[in-house]
C-alpha cells in the first residue's frame, strides 16, 4: 500500500536532502551511480567482470573534456551494428583519435566517438518537473538520449519508487547535472563557435525571471582560460 500524501511528501523532502548531499559530494556520488548502475545491469554482466579502479588503465585525458575512465555509459549509436542502448564503462581514452574504448557488461570491447556515449549519471530533479510534483522524486539516473526536437535533449531517466525501479523522460531543463560532469555544447546563438565543445561543469546558477521564465545556466569551463554560460537547454549530455 501507498503511504499517505503527508508520509509522502516528508519522504521526498528528506529524498531531496539526500540527493542534494549525495551530489555534492564526489565520493558519495560516485558510490550511488556504481551501485545503482549495477543494479540495473547485474543480470546481464559476466560474474568475473568488475568496474575498474581509475588507476588500471593508462589514458591521454583533459580535466576539462575527457569523460573520466571508469565513467558509467550506455551506447547511443545510429549505425547498424546494433550496439544501441549497450552498456559499460569508460576503460580509455584516444586523444589523438579522439574516441574511447568501451568494457561493455557482455564481456567485450568497442571503440567509440564521445558523441555515441551517453554517462549514466546521477542528477537532481528540479521541483516544477513532473517527476517530482507527481511522483515526488528528488533524483534520478539517466540511461540514455532520446531522439530530441531541434532546441531541447530529451534523456531516459530511472529512478526508485517505493522500492521498484520505473522509467521516465526528462528534458535537460528538469534536471541539475553535478559540478564536474563532461558536457558538450550545441545549439549556443551568441557564441556558436563553442558548439560542439566539451567541457567541464563546475556550477549551475537558478535564475527564474518575475515572469516566470527558466534563465538558469551552467558555467562551464573548456580549458584554463575559456568558460562558457550555457543555458540548459545548449548543454548534452
Amino acid at each position: 500500500a501507498r503511504n499517505e500524501p503527508s508520509n509522502k511528501a516528508s519522504a521526498a523532502f528528506k529524498a531531496i536532502g539526500n540527493a542534494q548531499e549525495t551530489l555534492n559530494s564526489p565520493t558519495k556520488r560516485a558510490a550511488y551511480d556504481r551501485s545503482n548502475y549495477v543494479t540495473r545491469n547485474v543480470s546481464n554482466a559476466p560474474r568475473s567482470s568488475a568496474a575498474p579502479s581509475h588507476d588500471q588503465f593508462a589514458a591521454g585525458t583533459s580535466i576539462f573534456n575527457t569523460i573520466p575512465i571508469g565513467t558509467y555509459v550506455t551506447l547511443h549509436t545510429l549505425d547498424s551494428s546494433g550496439s544501441h542502448g549497450l552498456t559499460g564503462w569508460v576503460t580509455r581514452f584516444n586523444s589523438l583519435a579522439k574516441t574511447y574504448q568501451v568494457k561493455l557488461w557482455n564481456g567485450s570491447d568497442t571503440i567509440v566517438q564521445q558523441t555515441s556515449l551517453v554517462q549514466n549519471i546521477t542528477v537532481a530533479i528540479r521541483s516544477f518537473a513532473d517527476l517530482a510534483k507527481v511522483m515526488e522524486v528528488g533524483f534520478a539516473t539517466i540511461n540514455n538520449r532520446e531522439d530530441s526536437d531541434q532546441y531541447e535533449a530529451r534523456y531516459e531517466a530511472s529512478y526508485d519508487w517505493d522500492g521498484t525501479p520505473s522509467n521516465w523522460t526528462l528534458y535537460s531543463t528538469e534536471f541539475v547535472i553535478p559540478d564536474g560532469t563532461i558536457v558538450r555544447l550545441e545549439g549556443l546563438q551568441r557564441k556558436p563557435e563553442y558548439n560542439g565543445k566539451y567541457g567541464k561543469i563546475v556550477n549551475w546558477i537558478e535564475m527564474i525571471e518575475n515572469c516566470g521564465h527558466d534563465s538558469s545556466y551552467y558555467v562551464v569551463q573548456l580549458s584554463l582560460t575559456i568558460s562558457v554560460h550555457a543555458k540548459m537547454v545548449y548543454v548534452r549530455l
